[in-house]
């Protein structure tokens, strides 16, 4: 071979006939032919295929989800449309609580999801106490130094008026309107004890803690009292939660005067503002007050 300006040249010569035909060089035969084959080229590339025709119609549609916050979603196939449009197209009228998230007037042009919020709006009414005031009144008729609750106060009520709204079940605005009073209240009574003093019919003045009016009956069974001590012109039965056992009071009223007396006895009918004065036959009212039975009397409790 040969180079020539870089690109290698090569000559063949050609073989002697002996090295063609071997040994026996008499007998001619054709030269063999050892050139390739020449073959066509494979194909390879993928055969073209025609492309699927698609329905103007349906070309430009897409999927709009419009949601709701009480019922099921509606899904719509659309093209560009108006909500309105799209809700008109599926068969759903909006309700007087349904608020769309865009404007019915607004174009949709590409996949959505659209909410529709349930709006409710309702007056409700909220009630306040209106506190009552307390009124203390000075007493005779409660111990000394205590108060006693004669009337219970009792709150008024102020009713207030809102416009409440609410989407999808939450509150989410309150508008004051007004307010009315549903019932005054009523003052609550208290007597706050101060004592005072008295002159008996002897001219001897009594310093007492509370003084009752009180109805007066008599006795005469002879025994012990319920604190243990005998039964004397000196001893009475009382209501123990109105005037307490072994409290010393005076009773009397303008015909008689009974003097002091010991709380030392109880009795079944003796209940509330009732007395019942032990009497001696040989008591100067013992007939008077047999004959009479119940008298008004003042009891003084003495300090």
């Amino acid at each position: 071979y040969y180079q020539n300006g870089g690109i290698a040249l090569f000559a063949m010569r050609p073989a002697k006939s002996e090295e063609l035909i071997g040994e026996n060089p008499d007998e001619g035969s054709e030269p063999l032919d050892t050139e390739p084959a020449v073959t066509e080229p494979v194909e390879t590339e993928p055969a073209e295929t025609e492309a699927p025709e698609v329905d103007p119609e349906e070309e430009n549609k897409f999927s709009v989800t419009i949601g709701f916050y009480d019922r099921e979603a509606i899904v719509c196939y659309t093209e560009a449309a108006t909500l309105r449009e799209i809700l008109a197209n599926a068969g759903y009228q909006l309700r007087a609580t349904d608020r769309p998230s865009v404007s019915l007037d607004d174009v949709i042009e590409y996949q959505s999801w659209i909410m529709i919020d349930t709006v409710v709006t309702k007056s409700v009414t909220e009630s306040e106490d209106i506190p009552f005031e307390v009124e203390t009144h000075e007493s005779q008729s409660v111990p000394r130094g205590t108060t006693r609750t004669v009337s219970a106060g009792v709150y008024g009520k102020k009713d207030k008026v809102y416009t409440v709204e609410y989407v999808n079940g939450v509150e989410t605005s309150r508008t004051f309107e007004y307010e009315y009073v549903a019932s005054y209240p009523t003052n609550q009574i208290d007597y706050y004890g101060i004592g005072g003093t008295f002159y008996a019919p002897d001219g001897t003045m009594y310093s007492y803690s509370y003084k009752l009016d009180v109805r007066a009956t008599y006795y005469n069974i002879h025994g012990n009292t319920a604190t243990g001590i005998p039964t004397s012109d000196s001893v009475m039965a009382v209501d123990p939660s109105v005037i307490p056992l072994g409290s010393s009071v005076y009773v009397m009223n303008d015909t008689y005067d009974m003097g002091v007396r010991i709380a030392a006895d109880t009795g079944g009918a003796v209940k509330g503002n009732i007395i019942d004065l032990w009497m001696s036959d040989g008591s100067p009212y013992y007939y008077e007050f047999a004959a009479k039975g119940v008298h008004s009397m003042v009891a003084y409790v003495l300090d």
